[in-house]
């Protein structure tokens, strides 16, 4: 038992010790050269402007209220990052933030690698496993959006939260073990806390596995009533419910039931305090994570491109799709002073009837939205992001392939996997459908892709080798 716990803990130190390397020693290129580690936050807010100056307004208010009271920025935020940034204040000093969001960082990534890693049954050499899972910052957009510039915005922290949360899946899947699925659901909170893309992703995959574990429940369920009805039982309807119950072993675990629907209920009730104290908050007053973020999409939908901010990347595909109705909103005044109910009803009519025009405008800029630049080669550089961009494309199709072709095999596990797969590809095709399109909103997918071929071919190897054993 001591070896076992020294191992883990020699993996998880190779781990962070790698991420630290990373860190100090590789250029990192997308980080402005007037900031350092030893800025000071103003410097980092001014030169950034948006996120990281509202995550240091809202940390210091917490430094001083411990609430949020008062301030517009629960409209647009969740409050992980700037309470992360407030402690790191407080025990190092607002003079050491830079250096020390950056340790907190690599103390993160570090293991979320190793829960990864220990994670994966693809490759079975733990060595080849070990390569596979540091390759991850051979990519620059890996090391920047991780270790660079990531710390100054959200991604720094919810990314690791992301992984950790399907490495703990992926473990409950294996084995079945009530704490690693309540793990995993804690991470996807932990995750929401600290940026709100999460909410809608976290909702969709534990809801998903929820509704496949109850799924033979349900019918046994339906049957068994025709059958009560149709016998005309003497049996009380409490007795014959405990029966159904009992039996339900023989097509789904209860175990499953148990541990999906709670894990779901877990999510819903932790992200929910955040979500009712928003729509009970003065200068909020709506129920969400960020409750901002829906109708400034919506907004921008609408927007003609000439008043469209740069960072929202092929925002107003509206716009584009229906100009003439785009023209007659600007000429009322604008989106901004439209109802939100008719930007919606209005979008959602545009896409239905002008798709074609509506997914060719998306296309057109899913390039720098994906390697953060046309899909044209004039340096090192370019054919780097172009290469990693392709084949982050390849592996993220080659697993949508193989889950939507393993989705119907009797193996939960299977079954489990390939829906965490589609489901992901569903909610990130709703953001590519509405959502502005800035290039670091594509990081969460690329981690996405870059580790799950490995994860679900480990998952297919298993249950094949179970299968052989069983006959």
């Amino acid at each position: 038992m001591l070896l076992k716990i020294l191992k883990k803990t020699g993996l998880l130190a190779a781990f962070i010790s790698v991420t630290a390397v990373v860190a100090w020693f590789w250029p990192l290129e997308d980080m402005p050269t007037v900031l350092n580690l030893k800025s000071h936050p103003d410097e980092m807010a001014r030169v950034f402007g948006g996120d990281p100056q509202y995550y240091l307004e809202m940390a210091r208010h917490w430094i001083n209220h411990r609430n949020f009271a008062s301030l517009w920025h629960p409209m647009a935020f969740p409050p992980g990052t700037s309470i992360i940034w407030g402690v790191l204040i407080e025990l190092f000093g607002e003079s050491n933030l830079m250096i020390s969001s950056l340790i907190f960082s690599i103390c993160l990534w570090g293991l979320a690698l190793y829960l990864v890693f220990e994670s994966l049954k693809f490759p079975r050499n733990p060595w080849l496993r070990f390569l596979l899972v540091n390759s991850f910052w051979l990519m620059a957009t890996n090391r920047d959006w991780s270790l660079g510039v990531g710390t100054c915005f959200s991604e720094s922290k919810s990314m690791p939260f992301m992984m950790m949360s399907f490495a703990f899946l992926n473990f409950w899947i294996q084995k079945q073990r009530t704490r690693d699925i309540y793990l995993a659901v804690g991470c996807m909170a932990l995750a929401t806390y600290v940026r709100v893309y999460f909410d809608t992703q976290g909702l969709m995959i534990f809801g998903g596995l929820a509704a496949i574990a109850l799924a033979p429940f349900a019918g046994l369920i339906g049957r068994s009533l025709v059958q009560l009805v149709s016998r005309k039982s003497q049996k009380r309807i409490a007795d014959r419910a405990m029966e159904l119950w009992s039996t339900v072993k023989e097509v789904g675990s209860k175990r499953r039931v148990q541990h999906t629907v709670g894990a779901l209920l877990i999510l819903v009730l932790s992200t929910g305090y955040w979500k009712v104290r928003n729509a009970k908050s003065e200068g909020v007053r709506d129920f969400g994570m960020g409750p901002a973020h829906v109708r400034m999409t919506f907004n921008n939908l609408w927007l003609p491109t000439q008043r469209l901010p740069e960072y929202i990347i092929g925002g107003n595909s509206a716009c584009i799709a229906n100009p003439d109705l785009c023209r007659i909103i600007e000429k009322a005044g604008g989106p901004e002073k439209t109802p939100f109910k008719v930007l919606r009803d209005s979008a959602l009519t545009t896409l239905m009837t002008n798709s074609a025009q509506w997914y060719k405008h998306r296309a057109s800029v899913f390039s720098t939205f994906w390697i953060s630049r046309p899909w044209k080669i004039e340096n090192l550089k370019d054919f780097r992001l172009h290469f990693e961009g392709l084949l982050l494309l390849v592996l993220g199709l080659t697993t949508l392939f193989l889950s939507l072709k393993s989705f119907w095999e009797r193996s939960f596990a299977l079954k489990a996997a390939s829906a965490i797969v589609i489901i992901f590809w569903a909610q990130n095709f709703l953001m590519f459908t509405f959502a502005g399109m800035d290039y670091r909103h594509s990081f969460p997918i690329r981690i996405f892709f870059f580790f799950t071929l490995f994860w679900f071919l480990g998952e297919k190897l298993r249950t094949v080798r179970s299968q052989e054993q069983e006959s």
